[in-house]
């Protein structure tokens, strides 16, 4: 905005000079904001990962807590790749929450740090946030969370139904 009038001026009275006396400060700013941008992407990631390691630990023990009713439900005449599709379904819904509350903590996380800064330095700054941090730690997230879902259905495929219902 500031870049487009200083343009209409100088086009419409081309006998002075006119620029932005805060340009440099400004572009300070910018890069502050991007270095913080990135260590919110990192935060960000990490709390990913940790949430992704807990939804392993979680699919595993509703693998071990469950192992009876799995048995039932195979001895009654469940296929094995409908107890897996169920299991994956679980897996993959506590994956996506795991990644809506990150993203969520992203969002805010930027959106303060955004307005905080530039309150402080008193510069002119903008709300703006890269999909793409989102596109990739939904990637993960899911990616993950089919793995850790991919290796615990493998347990359910062989496990035998009499002996889950004896344990």
């Amino acid at each position: 905005m500031v870049k487009k009038s200083l343009e209409k001026l100088n086009k419409s009275i081309p006998d002075y000079s006119f620029f932005d006396p805060l340009e440099d400060f400004n572009v300070g700013v910018d890069e502050t904001i991007n270095f913080i941008r990135l260590a919110l992407l990192i935060f960000s990631i990490s709390a990913i990962t940790i949430s992704i390691l807990l939804l392993s630990t979680c699919s595993y023990l509703h693998i071990l807590e469950n192992k009876k009713e799995i048995g039932l439900a195979r001895c009654l005449g469940i296929k094995k790749w409908e107890s897996t599709k169920f299991l994956f379904s679980y897996s993959v819904l506590t994956g996506f929450v795991a990644f809506f509350l990150s993203a969520v903590e992203l969002l805010v996380v930027t959106f303060i740090s955004t307005r905080f800064i530039s309150s402080i330095l008193g510069g002119e700054s903008v709300f703006y946030f890269n999909p793409l941090a989102l596109i990739i730690m939904f990637l993960l997230a899911m990616s993950i969370s089919l793995i850790s879902s991919l290796l615990f259905s493998l347990k359910i495929v062989r496990l035998d139904p009499i002996s889950s219902l004896k344990s």
